[in-house]
Parts: structure tokens; C-alpha cells; sequence
């Protein structure tokens, strides 16, 4: 049989246990109300919690009322703290700012975000975001108006707007090869002293609020360049003058006087690169539209007839001799159809618009500088370049061969029977050959031919009375066309007055407009 136990309980004992049980929780009710009541008293949700920080400045348990005071005059402070920016540039000396004429912003907005959240909502969640605050630490937000940062500094250093000024390469009274320096110019690097502005403030946002020593910083600078420096300059090898010519045009007309200083100015300063080719027609057309041409003599069938742009030719002749005086190559030249007075024969060189033209290459390893000089009705080319001093030339010409002049006979009744009068004076032609001298160290070391150049007869014209109709009347045709090619190892095969129907080209003068 199992058996049955029954707990017998007594009842004052079960009252007793009662009784201190609600004992206890009596005591722990008021210790956690006494510990509540502790925060209560350590925690003024009206204040900035403890161990905040915005910058190096503790702000924990300031009352948040008198922080947005305390954070205007400290921002105010902050942007008018002296900055004293100088430089290594003697042009730019130490000169005084605040930081908010340089541009400068200072905010805090996170940290005023987050205080204004810590005081909206219950009271629970205020002290809840209240506790997770604690010991937080904020930045002052920095920024730098860059255009305001410029024109600070531009107001203060004109020298910062200045423009670069390229070197320049000058030929003095004494010809020789001289440079002005280039000038650089500067600017502030604007990106960089922002960056140094704010790193300022966010190094200073414990300052005091009284004026603290100002803060210096250095002008960081950006050095602009010109493209054409001395450097660029020397290297294109202009080290002298290596040749030059002078002819006369006194005694000319006044528009052939326009036209060869015209010309001569649209020359002068030209450079040529290594390989570059001298092309005078363009020269021409360039001088047409800047100046214009005027009338003066030209050349045309061999005879001296009112045209435009006489005396363009002195140009090329002038050039052709100095070029001569040189290594230079003459891709394209040729001789007048006419003697010319003012270089020898064989050594002028014509132009004739969409017939002739003036050519030479640059064939040097360095640039080639051409200036041209118009002064006292003398017109003088010089060359600069490169090339050696020790080689010397000396250019000359010969007449090889007098073409008499054709004699053209007409009959005039009013002259008596067997009478004759000259109309017009014939001129010779001439077949001239030029060679040139080569020496180095005054050496003659070789001698080379130029050109055979061919000046056309003139043809004189005779008139007789009528029983000298008879006479021989000649065979000359007075065309004063160009040299014939087999007479001149430079002609063009079509260069004939009238050559594949063409009209007879202008010496001395252009054509037509362009």
C-alpha cells in the first residue's frame, strides 16, 4: 500500500513570508526611484550634453539657449581673425585679411540639428537622445567663396591680372642678334589657399573672443609662361647676319615708291623655318590687300608701259642678291626681258604674275629671319640665320655675247625721196653669264655658275621716204616677248607672249587684283 504525505503549513509563518516580501519590493521600488530621481537631478535636458564638442570647444552643460548666442559671436570672431598672406614675390608683400574678406563661410548646422531634434518629442525619447549625445564630437562645416578669395587678392595685387609677356628677339643699330627677356606672369593658386584658408579656421575654432595674433599663411603661386620664351627664341639658331644687299630707287616715280616699300614691309620680319619655301607671289597678293598698289612703269611685250605695281621686282632682285651671298636654294628665278638699272645684268630677278614667280627654300637646320629696310630711297635686304662665318662669296657677271637691235623700216610720204629719220632708238640685247666664288678662310675653294640669262634687242624703227621703200625693212617683229627657251636655260617652255593663248604677262607689275 503506497503511502500519502500532506504538507502541513502554517499559517502565521505563510504571513510572515508575505509581509517581507512586499518588504522587499517596497525597498527595491524605492531605490530605483531614488536612482531615477538622481538622473533626474544630474540630467537638465535644456542643456548641451556632457563631453560635446564642436572643434576644441567643449560645450557640454552650456545651456543650448545661450549656445546659439555663444556659437554667432564665436563664427563672427572666427571670420574676422586676422589672416596675414605673403609671398616670395618681390611684388607681393605681406598684406592683412579676414578671413571673411578672403571668401570664407563658417556653419555648424549639424550640431544645431541635432540640438534642435533633442528637444522635440516625450520626455523619455528627449532624455534618451539626450544620453546617446554624450561625449560627441562635431565640426564647424568651412567653406571658401573662390571667386570672392580672387577678387580679394587681385584688389590687393594688380600684379596677379597681369598678362605674360613673350620674349622678343631684336636687331640692334650694329646688326646683331639680341633678346629682351621674357616677362612671366603669376597667378595664386586659388584651390590650394582655400584649402589652407579652411584648415586655418578649423585649427583656430578655440580662439578666445578677443583678437587673437593673426594667423599667416604663405601666398601659394602658379607661374604662367609665355609660349615665346629667350629659350624658344635661341633654339630656332638665329646666331647673325649672314648676308645683305642694297639697291637705289631713287629718282623713282611716287607709286613706284609706295610700291616697293609697300612690299618691303609686308617682308620684313618674315621667318622662315627650316624646309619652308620663300613664295613671292604670295607675298604679293599679301601686300595688295594691306596696302594696295599703285601705277607705275611695268614691262610688257619688252616695252616700259603705265601699269600697277611697278617696281616690285627691286623686291626680288634686291632679295636674290643677298640670297646669292649665301648657301641658300633658289627653287624659281628669272631675269627681266629688259635690262634694269638698279642691279647689274644677270642679276635681277622678275615677277610676273601667273607667269614667273620668286622662289627659295630654307635649306638650313636653322630659322631664317628676313628683314627689309627702306630709308633715304635705298632699299636694303638682310639675311639671319646660320651659317658659317668662315665661308665667304663673291658673285659677278659677264656679258658673253651684244645681240644688235632688229631694224624695222616703214615708209613715210611726207619725208623727201631717200630721206630717213629714227622714230625710235633701238637697244642691244645682251647674253650675260654669272658665276660665283666660294672661299672659306679666305681660300678660293671653288667656283660654280648661276645662270645665262637672255635681254631682248629693242628694236629700232626707221621710217624713209618713198623711194626708199625698197630698203631692207628687217625681220624684227617688236613683240619684246621673253627670251626664247633655248635662249635661256631658265625659261618656262610656255612662257611666250602669247602662249597657249594667253595674254603677254606683266613684268615689274601684277596682272590683276587679288
Amino acid at each position: 500500500m503506497q503511502a500519502k504525505f500532506q504538507r502541513n503549513v502554517n499559517p502565521a509563518s505563510h504571513r510572515r513570508s508575505l509581509k517581507w516580501l512586499w518588504l522587499l519590493l517596497f525597498c527595491i521600488l524605492l531605490t530605483v526611484g531614488a536612482a531615477f530621481a538622481a538622473v533626474l537631478a544630474a540630467v537638465d535636458l535644456d542643456r548641451v550634453p556632457k563631453g560635446v564638442n564642436l572643434g576644441e570647444w567643449d560645450l557640454g552643460g552650456l545651456r543650448i539657449e545661450a549656445f546659439h548666442d555663444h556659437l554667432e559671436a564665436r563664427i563672427d570672431a572666427l571670420l574676422h581673425q586676422q589672416i596675414i598672406i605673403q609671398s616670395d614675390i618681390d611684388e607681393v608683400k605681406g598684406a592683412s585679411f579676414t578671413l571673411k574678406e578672403l571668401g570664407a563661410a563658417v556653419q555648424a548646422d549639424k550640431i544645431l540639428t541635432d540640438l534642435h531634434d533633442l528637444q522635440q518629442g516625450s520626455w523619455f525619447e528627449r532624455l534618451r537622445k539626450h544620453w546617446a549625445m554624450r561625449g560627441s564630437a562635431y565640426s564647424f562645416q568651412v567653406a571658401v567663396d573662390e571667386p570672392l578669395l580672387k577678387q580679394a587678392l587681385e584688389a590687393e595685387w594688380n600684379m596677379l591680372t597681369r598678362e605674360p609677356v613673350p620674349a622678343r628677339r631684336l636687331i640692334n643699330e650694329r646688326d646683331e642678334v639680341v633678346y629682351i627677356p621674357e616677362v612671366n606672369a603669376y597667378r595664386a593658386d586659388l584651390k590650394r589657399l582655400s584649402r589652407e584658408v579652411q584648415a586655418a579656421i578649423l585649427l583656430h575654432t578655440d580662439l578666445p573672443l578677443t583678437p587673437p595674433p593673426p594667423i599667416l599663411l604663405d601666398l601659394p603661386i602658379v607661374t604662367i609662361r609665355p609660349p615665346v620664351t629667350v629659350e624658344s627664341l635661341r633654339a630656332e639658331g638665329i646666331e647673325r647676319k649672314i648676308a645683305e644687299y642694297t639697291t637705289s630707287y631713287s629718282g623713282s616715280s611716287a607709286g613706284r615708291v609706295h610700291n616697293i616699300e609697300a612690299t618691303a614691309s609686308v617682308i620684313n620680319g618674315m621667318i622662315l623655318a627650316p624646309g619652308d619655301i620663300f613664295d613671292y607671289e604670295q607675298i604679293v597678293a599679301a601686300t595688295e590687300v594691306e596696302h594696295g598698289y599703285r601705277e607705275a612703269p611695268v614691262i610688257v611685250n619688252g616695252r616700259l608701259v603705265p601699269g600697277i605695281g611697278g617696281g616690285i621686282c627691286q623686291i626680288t632682285s634686291t632679295l636674290y642678291n643677298a640670297l646669292l651671298r649665301t648657301d641658300l636654294e633658289i627653287v624659281e628665278r628669272r631675269n627681266h626681258s629688259l635690262p634694269v638699272g638698279y642691279v647689274p645684268l644677270g642679276l635681277d630677278a622678275t615677277y610676273a604674275t601667273g607667269w614667273i614667280n620668286f622662289k627659295f627654300r630654307n635649306n638650313t637646320d636653322a630659322h631664317l629671319l628676313i628683314k627689309a629696310e627702306t630709308k633715304n630711297h635705298q632699299l636694303t635686304i638682310k639675311l639671319f640665320g646660320k651659317m658659317p662665318s668662315s665661308i665667304t662669296y663673291e658673285v659677278s657677271s659677264k656679258v658673253v655675247e651684244i645681240v644688235p637691235p632688229p631694224v624695222k623700216v616703214v615708209v613715210n610720204a611726207s619725208l623727201a625721196p631717200g630721206q630717213e629719220q629714227i622714230i625710235q632708238k633701238g637697244k642691244p640685247g645682251y647674253i650675260v653669264e654669272t658665276h660665283r666664288k666660294v672661299y672659306e678662310h679666305g681660300e678660293l675653294v671653288r667656283t660654280e655658275w648661276i645662270s645665262r640669262d637672255t635681254y631682248r634687242a629693242q628694236e629700232q624703227l626707221v621710217a624713209v621716204g618713198p623711194d626708199g621703200a625698197e630698203r631692207d625693212q628687217g625681220d624684227g617683229d617688236g613683240s619684246g616677248s621673253l627670251p626664247d627657251s633655248d635662249a635661256d636655260p631658265d625659261a618656262h617652255p610656255d612662257t611666250g607672249p602669247h602662249a597657249g593663248g594667253k595674254e603677254a604677262p606683266v613684268e615689274d607689275g601684277i596682272q590683276s587684283t587679288f
